[in-house]
């Protein structure tokens, strides 16, 4: 249509060359014409907002366009699209710098006390996930499916605060109701309470002794007039004492544990007492238990049900832009009386038997490992590989 507005020029200029001989009306309309054609050539469609930037070596193209050499001649628009896509590829490769570091280093939470049970669930994007659990919860249960991950995750927190406390700061009760393929790694451990199994025969006994546990710091209280354990000093102050469950339902089985659960979960949270269990649902697990398990996790798709008594949504919120590692992780949610939240762990067994041997070396029970930093690999090898996302 353009290609019109310059034919009665041209016709013009023809018809003053002919009757008067004057070129000058035939140039300027040969001009015009000449640059109309090159602006048509040089014109292309406008680059749309969604295209991702591609970055070479020495050009830059937005979707199938590519820049001209020169950033002189970029419009505003082609230069808020590449600093934006530049500052997502710097803080992708910040992100994946921090995750390896963390993996490769301590999983320990950075933010901790030696009065509170502060530990690392693991990351949301770029940001670490950490919860107080004396704050939070003061107790917690793991809810999921068989082979959703619940046993990975419960070993990576474990890992969390054995490496985060020194064995005269916090002692673990282990009761594991597989076997003891879970806990068995940390039975051996300077952290190591007590050790059952649902191969033994005394589960009622073990559970009992942590009861006990319950007086024992009761009557330090009373010596010491204080209120909370937290507030006793040092040299007094009995170390954190967490009872681990794997598979609380089958512990729950075993005839007068019930009571001796709830009262745990009823008075511990003054006594520097903690009960972490897992579950694959919340049938059978009395209300007045679940009342007082503030810190409530959801590890694959759990029953819908569950997650409403839970107080959870029945769909995982996933971040926006996707960054790949090396090991697998996997998904979960959170959600206590105060927050509530989404995060990813290390999968495919978090604390390796590799580690366990190095941190867990049955000869170095007296080391406190509380500052220490391990160059040791946290993940084993993943059977594939998982997109891991960024953006909290």
């Amino acid at each position: 249509m353009q290609l019109l507005w310059i034919v009665p020029s041209l016709g013009y200029g023809i018809f003053l060359l002919a009757t008067t001989g004057q070129w000058f009306g035939l140039v300027f309309g040969g001009l015009s014409l000449v640059s109309l054609l090159v602006s048509n050539l040089v014109k292309t469609k406008p680059v749309a907002k969604d295209q991702p930037v591609h970055i070479g070596q020495r050009r830059i193209a937005i979707g199938n366009r590519i820049l001209p050499r020169w950033d002189l001649l970029w419009k505003p628009e082609w230069v808020e699209q590449v600093y934006q896509a530049i500052t997502t590829a710097n803080q992708k490769s910040q992100a994946e710098i921090q995750l390896r570091n963390k993996l490769r280093g301590t999983l320990a939470a950075s933010d901790r006390n030696e009065t509170d049970l502060c530990l690392w669930l693991g990351f949301f994007g770029s940001e670490a996930v950490e919860l107080n659990l004396s704050h939070h919860g003061p107790h917690a249960i793991l809810i999921g499916p068989t082979g959703s991950g619940k046993s990975q995750l419960l070993s990576s927190l474990l890992a969390s605060a054995c490496q985060g406390y020194s064995a005269k700061e916090l002692q673990l009760a282990l009761v594991d109701f597989k076997g003891g393929a879970t806990l068995g790694r940390f039975a051996n451990t300077p952290w190591c309470f007590g050790f059952e199994t649902d191969l033994g025969e005394s589960a009622m006994t073990f559970v009992a002794r942590v009861q006990e546990q319950l007086k024992e710091r009761q009557l330090i209280l009373a010596q010491q007039s204080r209120s909370r354990v937290q507030d006793l000093p040092n040299n007094v102050r009995p170390p954190i004492l967490v009872l681990v469950i794997d598979e609380l339902q089958a512990l729950l089985q075993v005839p007068a544990v019930q009571g001796a659960l709830e009262d745990i979960a009823a008075r511990g949270r003054s006594l520097g007492v903690h009960l972490v269990a897992t579950a694959q649902s919340l049938t059978g697990i009395p209300r007045s238990l679940i009342a007082n398990l503030g810190l409530r996790i959801a590890v694959g798709k759990p029953d819908p049900i569950d997650l409403a008594q839970l107080g959870m949504a029945r769909q995982i919120t996933s971040p926006q832009t996707e960054l790949k590692l090396d090991s697998e992780w996997l998904p979960a949610q959170f959600s206590t009386p105060k927050i509530a939240g989404c995060f990813f762990f290390p999968a495919g067994g978090a604390v390796s038997e590799n580690l366990v041997k190095y941190l867990f070396l049955a000869e170095t029970k007296t080391k406190d490992y509380s500052n220490a930093f391990f160059a040791s690999d946290f993940v084993e090898k993943p059977i594939k590989n998982f997109d891991f996302s960024i953006g909290f």
